[in-house]
């Protein structure tokens, strides 16, 4: 097996590679991930791991307490309204499955309009449709000049 290092960039490999490569990148990155989630567990119980320490992870703030705080705020002199976020709509599938499929139909799906997903490369077994070449550059050249 080499070693990460010696792994080519995919513009260097020949079509051969690629299309050997191709099918085993799935399990590649679930290998990855599985492999990394055990150094992580290993670690914790006290594993060294040459050129890796384990350290503390972003932390975040949660508000214990929610009604006090609204509380202090409005006795410090704040209106109640800006201690939260302004009301944010449903999503249309939020909708769909508050209202059910024939009152979505009338009500919202008028207002919705539907962009078309990422570009993808599957098993040829797959049941999408293929994407023409030239639609598919047309259709995500802001993605490929990123």
């Amino acid at each position: 097996m080499n070693k990460i290092g010696e792994l080519k960039e995919g513009a260097l490999l020949t079509q051969e590679e690629i299309e050997e490569l191709l099918p085993q990148l799935d399990y590649i990155e679930k290998w990855a991930k599985n492999l990394k989630d055990y150094c992580l567990n290993e670690a914790l119980a006290g594993r060294k791991f040459k050129g890796y320490k384990l350290v503390e992870g972003r932390s975040s703030k949660t508000i214990s307490d929610q009604q006090a705080v609204v509380n202090k705020v409005t006795e410090a002199g704040y209106d109640e309204v800006m201690c939260y976020k302004p009301k944010e709509l449903l999503s249309a599938s939020e909708f769909e499955k508050l209202l059910g499929k024939k009152l979505y139909r009338e009500l919202v799906e008028p207002y919705v309009s539907k962009t078309p997903g990422k570009a993808t490369l599957v098993d040829e077994s797959d049941k999408r449709p293929e994407l023409g070449v030239s639609s598919a550059i047309s259709d995500f050249k802001e993605d490929i000049d990123q």
